[in-house]
């Protein structure tokens, strides 16, 4: 790379770090205080979790001028650390702080509910009525195999053929990651039989995207946590206080645009035999992320 490539490098890096300074910490005023999985999720469309950390950091941390107060608080045996402005007023900053912490001690708990509905339940009543066969439901057994993890769900295309459709849900706030795949993509090779592996999540990184159709997959990203019709008020307060990131779903109601986005399943037939394959051992890169930054423009 010659110099006034790296000096472009340079300068860009340094713009990417100021603007993305500029929104968090403009995000944080306007929430009066915020963790940082709600900071993350707020501005996922544009920054990476990774970035969003670094940038936390150096607000809190390393800034010439620190502008930000950090706050430890338990929460139902989780650790929180939240994040206000030095000339915030404390008053408002611990009235909000109460308020997210009421809507997390009720929300926390119902997370993993969520994710063993939406597997057990809510996908399979929408494949089915799809045409799909549904053959099983959270498996750990399948063909007089047993696994070590379990399976959410097993399809037979619709279009009928020897491979089999295995789906692996994740409805949750965390974003789908390679490590999940590859641990996903190890239990396909207990079988002797060709597979078509789908993955159903909130998001989804590129990479995991891109290696899921690499192996003749596929997948759904859903955009939102779903959440049970009986918890609306809650998903209400947690998307107005917190991030606007949960989605409700009526009782057998099965909206459209899901619809829209489970038919693509319908177009594979093509599996791949797993157990063929080497072992999946890769570890998972910093997805979505810039490196570390020195200079810095003070902006305010």
């Amino acid at each position: 790379m010659n110099l006034n490539n790296r000096k472009e490098k340079n300068i860009e890096r340094s713009r990417f770090w100021t603007d993305l300074d500029k929104e968090v910490f403009n995000l944080i005023r306007k929430k009066k205080i915020a963790y940082s999985k709600e900071l993350q999720l707020s501005l996922e469309p544009k920054y990476g979790s990774y970035d969003i950390g670094k940038s936390l950091e150096f607000l809190s941390k390393k800034a010439p001028i620190i502008h930000l107060e950090t706050m430890m608080e338990k929460i139902k045996n989780s650790e929180y650390k939240f994040f206000y402005r030095k000339k915030e007023k404390k008053d408002l900053v611990n009235l909000t702080l109460e308020k997210k912490k009421r809507i997390l001690k009720k929300f926390n708990p119902i997370i993993f509910k969520l994710g063993r509905w939406a597997h057990s339940e809510f996908y399979p009543r929408v494949l089915k009525n799809e045409g799909f066969i549904v053959e099983h439901v959270g498996t750990k057994k399948y063909n007089l195999v047993e696994i070590k993890g379990d399976i959410d769900i097993i399809l037979t295309p619709i279009r009928l053929c020897k491979s089999k459709i295995f789906i692996e849900v994740k409805n949750r706030l965390t974003v789908y990651n390679k490590e999940e795949l590859y641990i996903f993509f190890n239990y396909l090779r207990e079988f002797n039989l060709k597979i078509i592996p789908v993955i159903i999540a909130r998001k989804i990184y590129e990479k995991p995207k891109k290696f899921v159709l690499e192996y003749g997959g596929g997948y759904v990203e859903i955009g939102k946590l779903l959440v049970k019709q009986k918890y609306a008020d809650l998903s209400k307060q947690y998307n107005e206080l917190i991030a606007n990131i949960t989605r409700v779903i009526p009782k057998r109601v099965i909206q459209p645009d899901i619809i829209k986005k489970i038919s693509i399943l319908k177009k594979l037939d093509k599996g791949v035999n797993f157990s063929k394959l080497d072992f999946f051992d890769d570890k998972p890169e910093l997805e979505e992320s810039m490196d570390d930054y020195n200079d810095y423009n003070d902006v305010w």
